[in-house]
């Protein structure tokens, strides 16, 4: 390389060193480089929002508070459902009448089937309709001069609400009441209450969405506030912590505590954990509400939830098994994706126990099997596995359909336990006839998908998993295969409970959600939404396997004249699978269906919204401004830019390395000049 050439690379060095230095700029200051940008900072959807408070800049650029948020939370937990009232408090401290919306975060398949608003004077109670007339008719009493407020579903998460005509000076009160079933983490339960957001970004150079409004860093608050207070009932709690907040514990009884957790900031969601105390076989409970919790023409009806759960860890013993391990070898497999599936069939064979039988199945365009049967546990069967699985190669077309025909027909005798374990990154198309070939040909087997690749066909592992009674495991990378695997294997090893069976004394099989009912293993424990006439069928008896020994327990159905919202947890599980199964072929009948459901439950969905107006008018003049709620920033959260762009420290540690290979260019370049000169 010549000196020219050396003094050519030391100036393209020099300029990306102004750009990265730049870039450093830009992120030291979070407003500045709002403006600068063309507001690129924007509080919109986004996976975890949180509560808000309202904050706008006046004619002169300074930011001023315009609605003070009072957040308030109450909590009922009896069983497995969590029965929520949030209540926020919007007072209006301009001098003008203002349009406001927000945007906040519920738990993850949350049934919101109420919004009140409280004037002072009177209360406004919210009616469910179809989205469009919703929007509909708050628009038209936005324009009316009258109170009015909107609560719309925007993501599985995320609801929008909008508020018309808050006079100066006035105090609104909303209340959002919503239904959350329970998670079940690691022998216990866990409540998540999100409450804060990390901000997003988005480019200047691409237009907002309907609805975005920029927001700076700078001014999104860190000090909006919550109260909460959670009354536990219907388990004997052994243990209660909060991993993230200091909480207040009262035991009121041995199945009856209450929490509370008083005026903390908003910026870290609420997590919440008990322990209720394991017996040594399942245990099984039922609750039942007769009618519908907004009326309607079911009041001759029960709704009920039935849980299960698992017996202590500890107590479960593994029983006798075949283990069908099916791999995708198909063309969309190749390199990274069936390296990780190889190290994923190894794992499983490792974990096989000598009472175990097992077998090799491999697809593409045709279909392999290492036998024609499952053999027992040996070490030369071990061997002769693992030669056919460093064997495999990929390519060819992936005939899905034909593997599931090898792998589900079973002559499995009932002291053996019949488990497919299917590996596949699901690039399949026409699901819905492989759903429908599961659910006929699954037989006493179960069906656990596991996906591998960066982008497995999400939808297609968790329904066929679903359909086959068993759970899907997500496999991103070749770091992941020797932990998800063997959480996988420990997990299904033991089945606490099989082959569930739900009826009635007469034999009558109640209408229930999931349709397909699973075991019930460690860390899973089992829950069950029904809706049956009201008329006698006698106890409800639930049966199943622990083993190869049969288990039953007879639960008789007790209506209790308080038990609200297992009519909602109904609902939203019938919308939930109605989502799942949505295709482009059934997505006008699915939204039809689903609007129906949520007009029936008095429930949220994609299709119906909340709408609470006043029929008194209040504003006589044009709609005021319309502004928006920030989300105060997580704690310790320190950014001037998002963590999907680069950081300050980030550019000044590129600029700094392209500024040393810039002098380290010019000294080459130098030194090159010498020597020509010296040259004879």
């Amino acid at each position: 390389m010549n000196s020219t050439r050396y003094q050519g690379l030391s100036r393209w060095v020099a300029a990306v060193t102004l750009i990265c230095s730049a870039g450093a700029g830009a992120t030291g200051n979070g407003a500045d480089w709002q403006q600068e940008a063309g507001k690129a900072w924007v509080h919109t959807e986004a996976a975890e929002p949180g509560m808000g408070l309202l904050q706008y800049r006046d004619s002169q650029g300074q930011k001023r508070q315009l609605i003070a948020v009072n957040t308030r939370v109450q909590m009922h937990v009896s069983g497995w459902l969590n029965r929520v009232v949030l209540e926020q408090e919007f007072l209006n401290l301009t001098g003008e009448t203002i349009q406001g919306q927000y945007q906040f975060p519920l738990p993850q398949g949350a049934a919101v089937d109420g919004m009140e608003l409280d004037l002072g004077q009177r209360k406004i109670v919210g009616e469910i309709q179809e989205k469009q007339a919703a929007r509909a008719r708050f628009e038209q009493a936005k324009q009316q001069g009258q109170r009015a407020a909107l609560l719309e579903h925007r993501s599985a998460n995320l609801f929008h609400t909008e508020v018309a005509n808050l006079m100066p000076g006035a105090l609104l009160k909303v209340r959002v009441n919503y239904l959350q079933t329970l998670n079940w983490e690691q022998q216990g339960f866990e409540l998540r209450f999100p409450m804060t957001l990390t901000p997003r970004y988005l480019s200047p150079l691409l237009p907002m969405a309907q609805g975005q409004v920029p927001m700076s860093a700078s001014a999104m608050p860190r000090q909006a506030r919550v109260s909460l207070e959670l009354l536990l009932e219907g388990f004997d709690i052994r243990a209660v912590t909060s991993p993230y907040h200091q909480i207040q514990v009262e035991r009121e009884a041995e199945d009856r505590t209450r929490v509370r957790l008083e005026d903390w900031a908003a910026n870290r969601d609420f997590v919440l954990r008990w322990q209720p105390g394991l017996e040594q076989a399942p245990k099984a409970s039922v609750q039942v509400q007769q009618g519908l919790s907004y009326g309607g023409e079911e009041q001759g009806y029960f709704h009920g939830l039935l849980s299960l759960l698992p017996p202590a860890t500890e107590l479960a013993l593994a029983v006798p098994r075949e283990l069908v391990l099916v791999i995708d070898t198909s063309g969309s497999m190749t390199g990274e994706s069936l390296s990780q599936a190889k190290a994923a069939l190894a794992e499983a064979l490792n974990q096989l126990t000598p009472a175990d039988s097992f077998n090799l199945i491999a697809f593409n365009s045709d279909v392999t099997m290492l036998w024609p049967q499952s053999r027992p546990w040996s070490a030369q069967n071990l061997k002769t596995a693992m030669k056919f699985v460093r064997s495999l190669e990929a390519e060819g077309g992936t005939e899905m359909a034909a593997a599931l025909n090898a792998a589900l027909p079973s002559n499995a005798s009932g002291e053996r336990v019949r488990q497919v374990i299917f590996i596949t990154d699901g690039a399949v198309g026409q699901e819905q006839a492989l759903f429908t070939q599961i659910e006929e040909q699954l037989g006493d087997s179960r069906l656990f998908t596991v996906g591998i690749g960066a982008a497995p066909n999400g939808f297609f592992m968790e329904r066929a998993a679903q359909a086959g009674k068993g759970s899907f495991t997500y496999i991103g990378k070749a770091a992941e295969v020797s932990e998800r695997m063997q959480a996988l294997l420990e997990r299904i090893a033991k089945p606490r409970l099989s082959h569930i069976r739900v009826q009635f004394e007469d034999g009558t099989i109640p209408e229930h959600w999931p349709a397909a009912i699973p075991d019930l293993y460690a860390e899973t424990p089992l829950q069950l939404s029904f809706r049956l006439p009201a008329a006698s069928h006698g106890d409800l008896m639930v049966s199943g396997r622990i083993g190869a020994k049969p288990w039953q327990v007879q639960l008789p159905l007790i209506p209790v004249a308080s038990q609200r919202g297992l009519d909602l947890a109904f609902g939203q599980a019938q919308i939930s699978a109605l989502e799942r199964a949505r295709s482009a072929a059934n997505g006008e009948r699915t939204r039809q269906q689903i609007t129906a459901l949520g007009l029936k439950y008095h429930l949220m969905s994609p299709y119906t919204s909340l709408v609470a107006v006043d029929q008194e008018a209040v504003n006589q003049g044009q709609p005021g401004p319309l502004v928006q709620l920030a989300t105060p920033l997580p704690a310790h959260w320190q950014g001037g830019m998002p963590q999907t762009a680069l950081g300050s420290a980030l550019w000044l540690l590129l600029g700094s390395v392209c500024l040393l290979l810039a002098l380290v260019f010019e000294c080459l370049g130098r030194l090159g000049r010498l020597r020509l000169a010296s040259a004879p």
